[in-house]
């Protein structure tokens, strides 16, 4: 099991452009080279260390009973659904070749009010649009807070847009009671 640990800017937040891989032959193996890699942390046990970490993720998610592998797995999901860490598809040797028949998926549907936001910081033309924090920094000081909290909890559906492209997402609107 491959894993990339992203490194943190001044604020504690992920920069998806740095990391560091590690490998191990389970979550729990990986949560105990994570803990590792420090004096302070290497102390504790890997409880305290995963619920230590938890307690600083904006939606903290306490760590569920189970084995020390469903816990390892329950907190490495909770740090990669907030950027923190990416796991690493490991190399198939002797691969088979498989075609896959895939459906495009379409655009990703967003709320009506961040798509006109995301337009606008476009036709400003201040940023590569793939760089989703400078778009989200733009958007703040643009007063768009709506916009700049959906990309920075959105990081996946923003990347995806921007490929597959955007639409805006019906749910809720009046004018499409009918539809």
């Amino acid at each position: 099991m491959k894993m990339v640990i992203r490194n943190t800017d001044k604020n504690g937040q992920p920069t998806l452009e740095s990391g560091r891989q590690i490998e191990g032959a389970n979550c729990f193996a990986l949560v105990e080279q994570m803990r590792a890699q420090t004096p302070f942390t290497a102390r504790q046990t890997p409880d305290e260390y995963m619920e230590d970490l938890l307690t600083r993720l904006p939606d903290k998610q306490p760590l569920r009973g189970g084995t020390p592998e469903e816990r390892a797995a329950d907190f490495l999901s909770a740090l990669a659904t907030n950027g923190y860490v990416e796991f690493v598809a490991d190399k198939v040797d002797d691969a088979v070749d498989v075609t896959l028949v895939l459906e495009d998926p379409g655009p990703v549907h967003i709320p009506g009010e961040v798509l006109d936001d995301l337009e606008i910081i476009r036709r400003d033309g201040h940023t590569n649009m793939l760089d989703w924090p400078t778009v989200a920094r733009i958007a703040d000081a643009m007063g768009m807070d709506k916009t700049a909290a959906w990309v920075r909890t959105h990081q996946r559906d923003y990347s995806a847009g921007i490929f597959r492209g955007f639409a805006a997402d019906k749910k809720g609107d009046p004018s499409c009671a009918d539809k």
